[in-house]
């Protein structure tokens, strides 16, 4: 269960993602203004912004590597794809492993599980339809689903929910994914998304050594996208292609997250990892219209977690 088990968004999504650049009008993103949302203080220091005339919420941050979900994410004798201390919360509390409810110590998995021996490691976001908390079933699987993750503060003041879907797109090397929101992180920081997004976005998805620390990932979530459950790869990239081609697409993103030399330099060869493998990720078509009168551009560990 080690590897990445994915394949890149179908034909259908990049068509409309290439349809987009060259249609959507150019007014729309040219002068769409934002505001200030919330910021998220702490071991992170990042600004969170929403369009002016409301829709979606954006940032620009790291992205760390979560292996929650996945169910060779954590093992009693840490030889797991994370280490256990990113199971643990600042009081040294268990919150990325499942506490089994009559016995008050870690769930593990038998011999029916895919997983034995290793703990069940738990999202926020769950499948209700698999009835047992010990049921590695019940949890978005890290290494399938591109999901990301969100403080509180995320849902307190964005509005988003459990279940919603986001567009991420690499800076640093022009790669874009769709994910769906199904881990609540720790107060303080934000950035983070599962081994297949990361994998995705051409960074190294292992949990233990890769991500990246530079802010050079551009987040844009999209509140009430979801339906409150785990949703397929492919309709996840089915309402994230829709919901990013009605707001406006590249254009509004780069309208409300400029590139800067360090968010959008010259593509670079993506980071190799021997442990995870990843699934090819796609660009984001390097299109400008001539309207804006610009050139085209072309385009590590986690810490402690706990949880509210």
């Amino acid at each position: 269960m080690n590897g990445v088990a994915g394949r890149s968004p179908g034909i259908a999504v990049l068509a409309s993602l290439l349809l987009l650049e060259i249609l959507a009008p150019c007014s729309a993103a040219a002068r769409l203004p934002r505001r200030r949302l919330f910021r998220v203080d702490g071991a992170d220091h990042v600004q969170v912004w929403r369009a002016t005339r409301g829709g979606p919420f954006f940032y620009r941050a790291k992205l760390a590597v979560d292996a929650d979900g996945a169910p060779t994410a954590y093992h009693p004798q840490n030889t797991g794809l994370d280490d256990l201390r990113n199971a643990r919360g600042d009081h040294g509390q268990w919150v990325g492993i499942v506490i089994d409810a009559s016995t008050g110590r870690p769930c593990v998995q038998g011999p029916d599980d895919p997983a034995p021996g290793y703990y069940v490691s738990q999202t926020s976001l769950e499948n209700e339809s698999v009835s047992g908390q010990c049921d590695p079933r019940r949890y978005v699987d890290a290494t399938q689903i591109p999901y990301f993750v969100l403080p509180h503060v995320g849902m307190r003041r964005g509005k988003a929910r459990l279940g919603d879907v986001a567009i991420v797109v690499n800076r640093a090397n022009g790669r874009v994914a769709f994910a769906i929101f199904a881990d609540e992180g720790p107060r303080g920081r934000i950035g983070e998304g599962s081994i297949a997004l990361v994998a995705r976005l051409g960074i190294d998805p292992d949990p233990r050594v890769g991500g990246v620390e530079t802010r050079t990932v551009d987040y844009v979530v999209f509140p009430d996208s979801g339906d409150g459950i785990p949703l397929a790869v492919d309709e996840i990239e089915r309402r994230g292609a829709e919901l990013f081609a009605g707001w406006g697409g590249l254009d509004a993103l780069d309208a409300v997250l400029p590139c800067t030399a360090l968010a959008c330099p010259p593509p670079s060869r993506p980071v190799r990892s021997e442990s995870v493998t990843r699934p090819a990720a796609p660009r984001i078509p390097q299109i400008r219209r001539e309207c804006r009168g610009e050139a085209t551009k072309p385009s590590h560990p986690r810490g402690n977690r706990s949880r509210p």
